[in-house]
């Protein structure tokens, strides 16, 4: 190759390396425009960047440059030259009749060169010659090469800018942000909030497997998260655990697991991290405080059963001496009496939710015949509304093991509420079968309904549908039966539409079970 030649085609690759400095595209088209000047042995020479609404707007001029150049026209050269992406030599320039673009005062020939790289189409560059110029084949392919690998740069600087703007962007982020080799497990990049974090200064970070910065106890734990990530590439891991810490004793911190996409070999896992003693702090306290609470409703529903049972029995001998005739006492009387067993309903409630929490819910077992327990609660529930019949249908045959007095809490809150949310009256109807080993009741009523928005809320504590706010209650009825039918091995749900109705389900293995 041509000496000349090597020099020219170094010094195009040695500008393409310095652009990587440059910080904007003016600066990298200004290089590469005096670049074009020294290896075509040009005078001086201009640039044009596409701006807004595709625009040509000046982004360099040579220092030398004797006018001013004016925008380039629409329909004109440089726009011929960034549609065809063909560069064009002018061998001998003629006078313009618009002094602006006359520009044969100045220089006998010039060349413009397209910027453009896969479709995207930068600006031009173009390089003048006071005197008269003829351009060789290779000078015509050296032109072609310079637009090319300034496009190239241009496109390379671009995408260093969003990688730099993004690794700047993790190192700045509060998480703690880890990448490292599926095969070796060396860190391969480490930000700042993870080198805060394992208090591992960030160049030694860099240089450690991901291993030997973990506690020994929770390196087992967490290489049988790798495996299991290895073998399915879409699930994202949590892992917990304590990192020591200069100021305190030990960080509580959570990290997400997953594999990464990369183009090489071997995979790379990326782990995101925070401290999570705070969050830890608070769940302790939460704890806490439910633990208190529920202590506290077990100690008050303990002391108010001697006063509720103290008032109930005052209220009774004032209905027995209200007898003889007094009628506003013995009115008074009676609602004392069955607000007392109101209140002493809620105690009990109260008292098996403590229990539920504690895990000292007991059952008796016993062997329960189903269609007596039902009937006999029904008939109970019967004397107290006029405005409501209750039909049974259906029978399950021989026992089923329970405990009968909390199996019948049960069917009587269920049976209770169809009276209760069943304002207008109506049937009740209560269906009993049997199928592969279950005893199903189902209770059915056609009253006001359960809207969807609440239906995944029916079973929490405390919860009452707005819809229902006017009938009075704790909410605590179905949280305490779905606990005592799941803790008989069994299941209860329920369908509902609003304004047609509810059907609640109870299942029951026919067969002990235990739990």
């Amino acid at each position: 190759m041509d000496k000349s030649i090597a020099n020219r085609i170094t010094l195009l690759n040695q500008t393409a390396l310095d652009s990587l400095n440059d910080v904007s595209e003016r600066e990298i088209i200004g290089r590469f425009t005096e670049t074009g000047v020294k290896i075509l042995d040009g005078d001086f020479g201009f640039a044009w960047l596409k701006g807004k609404a595709s625009k040509y707007e000046l982004a360099y001029k040579s220092p030398g440059l004797p006018y001013e150049p004016p925008p380039p026209r629409r329909g004109g050269i440089n726009y011929q030259v960034k549609r065809t992406r063909i560069p064009f030599f002018a061998i001998r320039v003629k006078k313009e009749t618009d002094p602006r673009y006359d520009v044969s005062r100045y220089m006998e020939s010039y060349v413009i060169i397209p910027v453009f790289s896969n479709k995207v189409r930068y600006g031009n560059i173009v390089i003048c010659f006071v005197e008269h110029r003829t351009f060789s084949a290779y000078q015509r392919s050296l032109c072609a090469f310079l637009g090319n690998i300034a496009a190239q740069a241009i496109t390379l600087h671009g995408l260093y800018s969003d990688l730099k703007h993004f690794k700047d962007s993790l190192d700045r982020t509060l998480d703690s942000i880890i990448i490292f080799d599926s095969s070796s497990f060396r860190i391969e990049y480490a930000n700042h909030g993870a080198a805060a974090l394992l208090n591992i200064p960030q160049n030694k970070l860099l240089r450690q497997k991901i291993l030997e910065v973990l506690p020994q106890g929770a390196r087992a734990r967490f290489m049988a998260i790798l495996q299991s990530l290895l073998k399915d590439e879409n699930k994202t891991f949590v892992f917990e655990t304590n990192l020591p810490s200069a100021q305190k004793k030990s960080v509580s911190t959570e990290f997400f697991i997953q594999l990464i996409e990369t183009s090489s070999q071997p995979r790379k896992f990326l782990m995101i991290g925070q401290d999570i003693s705070g969050r830890k702090i608070s769940e302790r306290q939460i704890q806490k405080l439910l633990r208190q609470k529920d202590e506290f409703l077990g100690v008050a529903s303990h002391e108010l059963r001697t006063p509720i049972t103290t008032i109930k029995g005052f209220a009774q001998l004032l209905q027995k001496r209200s007898l003889s005739g007094d009628k506003q006492m013995n009115y008074y009387a009676t609602k004392i009496n069955t607000q007392t067993d109101k209140l002493a309903r809620l105690v009990e409630e109260l008292l098996d939710v403590s229990k539920i929490e504690a895990g000292k819910l007991a059952l008796k077992r016993q062997k329960i015949k189903l269609n007596d327990l039902l009937q006999e609660i029904s008939e109970g529930l019967q004397l107290s509304t006029t405005q409501h019949e209750f039909i049974l249908n259906g029978k399950v045959r021989g026992f089923v093991p329970g405990d009968p007095d909390r199996l019948s809490q049960v069917f009587t809150n269920i049976l209770a509420n169809a009276i209760k949310y069943s304002p207008n009256g109506g049937q009740i109807i209560v269906r009993l079968r049997q199928k592969r080993g279950v005893a199903r009741i189902s209770i059915q009523d056609f009253g006001v309904g359960i809207p969807k928005r609440h239906q995944r809320q029916i079973f929490n504590r405390f919860f009452q549908g707005r819809n229902v706010s006017a009938f009075p209650g704790l909410g605590l009825g179905l949280y305490i039966s779905r606990e005592i039918v799941r803790r008989h091995g069994g299941d209860i749900w329920f369908e509902s539409e609003q304004g047609q109705g509810t059907t609640f389900h109870v299942e029951l293995p026919r067969r002990k079970i235990s739990v």
